[in-house]
């Protein structure tokens, strides 16, 4: 795992920092670009309904997503699912409104990052999509080398993005999960 001094991406392209990847089209309302073109992040596909699930997961196909980050937990009341064309679900349950431990969160983002070497492009994804997804996203993005806080202030800037915002004006969702967030920086060169 690379520490990159200036956040570009993990292999060059727009930086994170870059609001133009906000604009990319994205597959529903309830998502945005981390990494515009490489890391998406948001709801479950099916939260909307086992009716609904088909076509997101058709959507997110279309969009190139190749694996899938699943934080949902056997508490979440949706029922697994399969991506399609060939992407791989891989699912790191962690309890809705919790925070993982670091050896779960370095697991998580080792998962990240080795799709990402691939060539592959991710969805990272809870129920919501606010608070594990941010807590995940706003990690990831200090593992890149922003500190914690311009890590929660650029995901808040993403989730702009997101219809459901106003609803849900924060993410991550819960104060243990900001602070969380805060801590990473001491974990991120693990």
């Amino acid at each position: 795992m690379s520490v990159i001094s200036k956040p570009v991406g993990p292999a060059g392209g727009l930086s994170f920092l870059d609001p133009r990847g906000d604009a990319l089209p994205r597959p529903h309302g309830n998502t945005y670009w981390l990494w515009a073109g490489h890391v998406l992040a948001g709801e479950h596909p099916g939260k909307e309904g086992e009716a609904l699930l088909p076509e997101r997961l058709q959507l997110l196909a279309k969009m190139g997503i190749t694996h899938f980050i699943d934080l949902t937990s056997s508490n979440d009341p949706l029922k697994p699912y399969q991506p399609l064309g060939g992407a791989v679900r891989i699912n790191h349950p962690i309890t809705d409104f919790g925070v993982p431990s670091t050896a779960q969160m370095q697991v998580i983002l080792r998962s990240m990052d080795e799709a990402l070497a691939q060539g592959g492009k991710v969805y990272v994804h809870c129920r919501a999509g606010i608070g594990r997804t941010g807590t995940v996203a706003a990690t990831w993005l200090v593992n890149q080398g922003l500190n914690g806080q311009a890590a929660l202030d650029l995901l808040l800037q993403k989730w702009q993005a997101v219809d459901k915002r106003l609803e849900e004006p924060h993410t991550p969702e819960t104060e243990a999960q900001r602070q969380f967030v805060l801590a990473w920086e001491t974990h991120r060169s693990s």
